[in-house]
């Protein structure tokens, strides 16, 4: 499925970077075996000689206990790695705008890769080549991903960023009120067709008029992608549609089928009431318009992951985009003062599972028990807006999940479950290519101003697609979509024919 001949191509990369003098296993190796000179071992570290390294996470909040669950990180990562960690957690309301900020100074050493195309943070010079870093990393950290699942990070031969652990090769549905879905007949984890929702949508929105038929997963959109694969282009300046199951022509996304069919049942679901009419607007988590009672069904990518309140529904496989991995990654930024503490953060938040345990979870007996199954509960009395510490709700923004423990409502297997997930999925026929838009930056910042005003209404139903998409293919055309496609078609081309 994941197909291995392109591991040729990292290893190339790796062993550039170890010609140019990689053979350093001081660059952010977590080695616990290396040998202590004479005498050093009786030299205690003293806390002004320790780095700190600025690590900064997207979540949904800040939460109250972060300074005491810094402080326990801070005595396994200073007894163990020699470096200090500075936890900030950003809204991922504000986290593009404000780590943009960061990444034109030192503030930040390393960050979630999160909310900007990948290739953004290449074009701009903002990312510290990771090759040598990755060459000398710890068995236990390479074994994490396999040569194809890195490939999306290399650019010009060189590695910039590590991906994260999430709900990968999740299936293509949604969710449904799980008292209304009953009432329906609709079980958890059945698949319909675009018409069985819709059937669905009619006859549970005209019995629950207060509530809307479908919400928004994407902010202003019903969700924010779907079959249809970028290559690494989360802009979609040339596609494949359906992920090249069936033809790996790149063709404009206003071409693709599976784009056509899914912004032409949002049109009619906006036009018949089901959707929120100010979608575009719209300022409300799915969540909380569940958790309110206003909302009957969502659209989404759903995987292991099972929310409460909520069943799900499938209408197409479990599916993993070229471009999945690349929407969250964890990188150093080229302007950190120190780029070797700040691999050894990194390797350690990977790695550590005494680390990733408080990082997701928070301190035991205060922000969580454990159960007997090995999931993680609130202690008695509290709750995700009461227990002081919450990311495990936000589990799949850290850098590797699994070393932590899962909710109860997920159970104990939950992230051995999403391993299988990932496993089994349908990957796109040019899983392990990456778009690379630099030859074309101009004509690609150019569209892509153009698609941030179209495409996203498009995905909400509140616009007329045909209208719409003539008018915005013009202004595409205009700022030069052709070019970026010939580029994405030759560079694709290249790919295949070393790959396949």
């Amino acid at each position: 499925m994941l197909r291995k001949k392109v591991a040729c191509l990292l290893a190339a990369a790796i062993c550039i970077g170890c010609l140019q003098g990689c053979g350093n296993n001081e660059t952010g190796s977590l080695n616990e075996n290396t040998e202590v000179e004479s005498g050093e071992e009786e030299q205690a570290v003293q806390p002004d000689s320790i780095p700190t390294v600025k690590v900064c996470l997207p979540n949904y909040d800040s939460p109250a206990d972060t300074d005491a669950v810094e402080a326990a990180i801070n005595e396994i990562a200073g007894e163990k790695y020699g470096i200090n960690m500075d936890i900030e957690f950003i809204s991922t309301g504000n986290w593009v705008q404000q780590t943009n900020l960061m990444l034109t100074s030192d503030e930040v050493d390393v960050l979630a890769l999160y909310g900007t195309p990948f290739s953004s943070f290449i074009n701009n010079g903002q990312l510290v080549d990771l090759t040598e870093y990755w060459a000398n990393a710890s068995d236990e950290f390479r074994a994490l991903w396999t040569d194809e699942e890195m490939r999306p990070f290399i650019s010009g031969g060189k590695l910039y960023a590590i991906p994260n652990f999430r709900d990968y090769g999740g299936y293509l549905g949604g969710f449904i009120d799980e008292d209304i879905a009953a009432e329906f007949g609709i079980e958890h984890d059945q698949t319909l067709t675009w018409e069985e929702l819709d059937d669905f949508l009619q006859r549970a929105h005209e019995k629950y008029p207060e509530r809307y038929g479908l919400v928004p997963t994407g902010g202003t959109a019903l969700i924010s992608k779907w079959t249809w694969d970028g290559m690494g282009d989360d802009k979609y300046l040339g596609v494949l549609s359906k992920a090249g199951w069936e033809s790996m022509e790149v063709v404009k996304l206003f071409e693709a089928e599976d784009f056509l069919n899914f912004t032409s049942w949002a049109r009619k679901w906006y036009e018949d009431g089901i959707t929120m009419p100010d979608i575009l607007s719209n300022t409300e988590s799915w969540k909380s318009l569940f958790a309110a009672d206003k909302a009957i069904a969502a659209i989404n990518s759903v995987g292991a992951n099972k929310e409460t309140g909520l069943i799900n529904f499938r209408l197409e496989d479990n599916f993993l985009g070229t471009d999945v991995y690349q929407s969250v990654s964890y990188g150093i930024n080229a302007n950190s003062s120190n780029p070797d503490a700040s691999w050894t953060a990194l390797e350690a938040l990977y790695t550590d599972r005494e680390i990733g345990v408080l990082l997701v979870n928070g301190i035991e007996g205060k922000n969580y028990v454990l159960n007997e199954d090995g999931s993680a509960s609130y202690p008695d009395g509290l709750d995700a807006s009461t227990a002081g510490y919450n990311l495990v709700e936000a589990y799949w923004f850290v850098p590797y999940c699994p070393h932590s423990y899962p909710k109860a409502e997920n159970g104990g297997e939950f992230f051995n479950n999403m391993v299988k997930q990932k496993e089994e999925a349908k990957a796109s026929a040019a899983f392990g290519f990456a778009f690379d838009s630099s030859p074309v930056i101009d004509e690609y910042t150019a569209c892509t101003n153009v698609m941030d005003k179209y495409y996203k209404a498009l995905m909400s139903g509140a616009v007329d697609p045909v209208n719409i998409m003539e008018q915005a293919g013009q202004e595409l055309d205009a700022a030069g979509l052709d070019k970026v496609i010939e580029e994405k078609k030759n560079q694709l081309d290249a790919w295949i024919a070393q790959n396949k």
